[in-house]
């Protein structure tokens, strides 16, 4: 509700003011530096370290996953494309994948099974996403240049990468004050 009363007042603003704007509506980001409490992040994480994943549903809900960089490649468009009217966009990444193929996938990645526990469907969970893009790519230019499978291998990688990473300092000395 909120996303859709800021395009409502940027819309206000055009119709009252003249102010141009432009809003984009990103689908299921994903890829490296990712929100910790994402699904994505937290799989890749659990597959890095062996821990159980838990999927609430039975895997077959779908969602058009968009990697970061072709966020960031979107939001460009968007910012430097003459005479773009004010207009909402779909951001997406071009195809639905289930969460089950996304373990799948990941399985493979990570060169490992996955130890994967399901769980109830919590109340309000969305089955399907997928982003009608015409209008971005016809707009905008902009088309997915990342396969899931790439931005998966991305953050899995970058995952990984952390993992090795030494404990920053400032943690060390909060862990040794205690």
């Amino acid at each position: 509700m909120t996303k859709l009363a800021g395009e409502h007042l940027c819309q206000l603003y055009r119709e009252n003011h003249g102010l141009e704007t432009v809003s984009l509506r990103y689908f299921t980001v994903y890829g490296p530096r990712q929100r910790p409490d994402m699904a994505l992040h937290r799989f890749c994480h659990a597959a890095a370290s062996g821990e159980p994943i838990t999927v609430f549903g039975d895997g077959s809900q779908r969602r058009d996953f968009t990697f970061v960089r072709d966020i960031v490649a979107a939001t460009r468009a968007a910012a430097v494309t003459l005479d773009v009217p004010s207009r909402i966009y779909n951001i997406g990444g071009g195809s639905q994948v289930s969460i089950q193929r996304t373990l799948e996938l990941l399985a493979g990645i990570a060169n490992r099974p996955l130890d994967v526990r399901y769980e109830r469907t919590e109340a309000g969970d969305v089955r399907e996403t997928s982003a009608d893009t015409a209008r971005a790519a016809a707009e905008l230019h902009y088309h997915p240049a990342f396969t899931f499978e790439q931005g998966l291998r991305a953050e899995f990688e970058w995952t990984l990468e952390r993992a090795r990473e030494p404990l920053p300092r400032r943690v060390k000395h909060a862990a040794a004050a205690r």
